[in-house]
């Protein structure tokens, strides 16, 4: 892998988000990157958890219309797309206006600015790349929110669905956020990772408890791949070795919520004196060399699995899961 750092934007690193572009001419990836919390400015942001309610960014093309033929209802079904696209979205307050928020001097926003530097060294890299973007925590709700905005750009998914992979991220949207996400999915505009570690209490917020039309408030989106802690004494009968794989379809409304329980934050606390230690990202490393080493070892199916594979097996299915 030849992979260099190629854009760092810290212009103003108090007040604006922080992000990173690196290329790799071998594998022919562009990749952006951004940073979690350090600042004033990225705490307030991730705590402002209030609901966006924003315009959708995928077309009106992309819903059935009262002129689609019915053969052309049948086959979306059957592909497991039921798609009815809703005029607006909500998402998490905070991130969105942390990307979207426009500058008084200029009128652009960093998504714009993200975009543009994006495209500048994919095409200056031939135009035959993929866009991969990624974070953890703050830095992982960012780079979900981007990859679904930029899903709907055909200049970064002509070669390939947009790869998100985020460490610790929280909640971003809501039902038709999670559904619109889903769409794109399965439209192979975007996938994505989303990887945690068990009784991680960031990736439980912000607080799910509230109703809404569709059950819970908030919904995540993508994989989960969750990282069980690495055991220093391996009681392999009594507790799970490997990594659980889970995705989330349409549900109904008692379901999203009964889920939105059992993913409460007060069930996935740690001891006090670790809460932070699970969040960080050198222990998510940790749980992941441990995870591929087990997996390895034993022969395990999902060492053998790339993020395609599961998308394959996933997608089209209410709910899919993989524990062990």
């Amino acid at each position: 892998s030849k992979l260099k750092i190629v854009w760092v934007n810290d212009w103003f690193p108090l007040k604006d988000l922080i992000y990173v572009i690196t290329v790799d001419t071998e594998k022919r990836i562009v990749m952006l990157a951004f940073r979690g919390c350090v600042t004033k400015a990225d705490w307030n942001h991730s705590r402002d958890a209030k609901w966006k309610k924003v315009r959708n960014p995928i077309p009106e093309s992309s819903s059935f219309s009262s002129s689609a033929t019915s053969s052309s209802r049948r086959n979306s079904i059957n592909n497991g797309d039921v798609y009815k696209r809703p005029q607006t979205i909500k998402v998490h307050r905070g991130f969105h206006r942390y990307l979207f928020r426009r500058r008084k001097d200029t009128g652009t926003c960093k998504y714009d600015e993200i975009c543009t530097k994006l495209h500048e060294y994919s095409t200056a890299m031939g135009g035959d790349c993929l866009i991969h973007a990624t974070g953890h925590s703050l830095g992982g709700a960012l780079a979900t929110l981007f990859g679904f905005y930029a899903s709907t750009d055909e200049r970064f998914t002509k070669n390939g669905p947009i790869r998100v992979i985020n460490f610790g991220s929280p909640y971003v949207g809501g039902h038709a956020f999670a559904a619109s996400f889903r769409h794109q999915e399965r439209s192979s505009k975007v996938q994505l990772a989303r990887i945690h570690n068990a009784r991680d209490a960031v990736t439980h917020l912000p607080f799910n408890m509230t109703l809404s039309k569709k059950g819970s408030k908030f919904q995540h989106v993508g994989i989960g791949v969750e990282l069980p802690r690495v055991k220093k004494v391996p009681l392999y009968w009594c507790s799970r070795r490997y990594p659980s794989i889970t995705y989330v379809g349409d549900e109904s409304y008692f379901a999203s919520y009964w889920r939105a329980i059992k993913n409460n934050v007060v069930f996935h606390l740690p001891l006090p004196w670790k809460i932070k230690f699970v969040h960080k990202l050198f222990e998510h490393h940790k749980r992941l060399v441990y995870g591929r080493t087990i997996c390895l070892e034993k022969k395990h199916p999902l060492s053998e699995m790339s993020l395609d594979d599961i998308y394959k097996e996933s997608l089209g299915k209410q709910q899919f899961s993989r524990r062990h």
